[in-house]
């Protein structure tokens, strides 16, 4: 494996990033990434989904300023000796709180964590227990991604956090169902050159760059009081995003038609993915900074009207660069019909059934907490709550 160290360029910022002497930088598309990491986050599944999806993603089609960045000690880099235990070490594992989970969170139901995620399926364990080895971190960074997520992170102290809900009666105005995954708040204005868009980032570490006693639904980023000292949070989610769960059995586990599916009658699916000459009336649709060159290169599914000439789609879903339902949307004059739900889960189907890398049986989808037309979506389509994600543009 080629590295470059690189050291840390603060000393008193974040206790899980920092406890690490240093980076070690790969390429995505070295073999150590294929061999060593890739395995590694297998391992976490479904904790780990939305770094491996986007890491894979970028293994087919890649860009040339992304790399790997991974912290030692710990399992995931191979040029650590074995894993050093806590106790050997005389340094404390940090604790990964999900402040999130304090705040009411609102819904259709209140999800029952006691439940598994689906039938006759539980979240699995992650292989590394934090119990024995130090906690590490493995990010995929590409800057020159614009607009467009620039980091992603996984812990492997995030299996551990926990999101106790509470039962709620709030029931704030829901977005239109036609926006259905609700990730029109995800939009965020371009981050300034010295600061970088995170993506996906699970509540719980993102909390970890709070002041001790500051909640995430209190915080703001105005206040640098509420966040720890090297640290400038110029914007985050506020709302969390929750992480829906839909393992293969539940994705997959209805009869379908080829052409139809589960369309009522007067709609069929596309072939294939959605033509580039529609991706502009997709990008029309949305708030979410996604280019066409962007969109061209997602799995995606439309549904069209039967006998319409134009062929000109009236609902369609993507499964983002992170693998995650997205741009999931339904015309306003055909909703209604229930598309959104049979679209996103025909996208999904084709995904975990057809793309290579993908069939280690998990999908994932997000929604703002405070969206109850798109958390509604995602629980009739079978998804569990996980945990809960932000974005946030942060600078260093």
């Amino acid at each position: 494996m080629s590295t470059a160290t690189r050291d840390h360029a603060q000393d008193k910022a974040d206790p899980i990033l920092h406890q690490a002497c240093r980076f070690d930088e790969a390429s995505p598309h070295s073999e150590w990434t294929q061999t060593q990491l890739l395995p590694l986050l297998r391992s976490h599944l479904p904790h780990s989904l939305p770094l491996l999806r986007r890491i894979q993603h970028e293994i087919a089609h890649p860009s040339p300023t992304a790399v790997i960045l991974t912290t030692f000690p710990g399992p995931a880099s191979s040029s650590a000796s074995s894993p050093v235990s806590p106790s050997a070490s005389g340094e404390s594992i940090p604790e990964l709180v999900s402040n999130p989970g304090l705040v009411s969170v609102p819904g259709p139901r209140v999800p029952d964590t006691a439940t598994p995620l689906a039938p006759d399926t539980a979240v699995p364990a992650a292989r590394s227990d934090p119990e024995s080895f130090l906690p590490w971190l493995i990010a995929y960074v590409d800057l020159n991604a614009g607009r467009e997520n620039q980091v992603m992170v996984y812990s492997s102290l995030e299996p551990t956090a926990s999101i106790p809900y509470t039962s709620t009666s709030t029931s704030p105005e829901a977005s239109s169902p036609g926006d259905t995954t609700g990730s029109d708040n995800h939009q965020l204005p371009p981050p300034p050159p010295t600061a970088f868009l995170f993506g996906n980032l699970h509540t719980g570490l993102f909390s970890t760059l709070l002041n001790t006693n500051t909640s995430y639904s209190l915080a703001q980023a105005t206040s640098p009081a509420d966040f720890i000292p090297g640290i400038k949070v110029h914007r985050f989610s506020q709302p969390a995003y929750v992480k829906y769960l839909l393992p293969r059995e539940v994705i997959c586990h209805q009869a379908r038609d080829k052409e139809r599916g589960n369309l009522p009658p007067g709609f069929h699916f596309s072939d294939g993915c959605i033509p580039r000459k529609n991706l502009g009336l997709v990008r029309s649709r949305t708030v979410i900074p996604r280019s066409e060159e962007t969109l061209a290169k997602l799995r995606s599914c439309a549904v069209y009207r039967d006998g319409d000439v134009t062929q000109t789609p009236v609902a369609w879903a993507f499964l983002g660069t992170d693998g995650s339902l997205a741009t999931l949307h339904v015309e306003e004059e055909v909703r209604g019909f229930g598309l959104a739900g049979v679209v996103g889960r025909e996208v999904m189907r084709r995904g975990i059934e057809e793309d290579e890398g993908l069939n280690d049986g998990w999908m994932h989808s997000n929604a703002a907490e405070d969206n109850l037309a798109s958390r509604r979506v995602m629980e009739k389509l079978g998804g569990r709550v996980g945990w809960t994600v932000c974005w946030c543009v942060l600078e260093v």
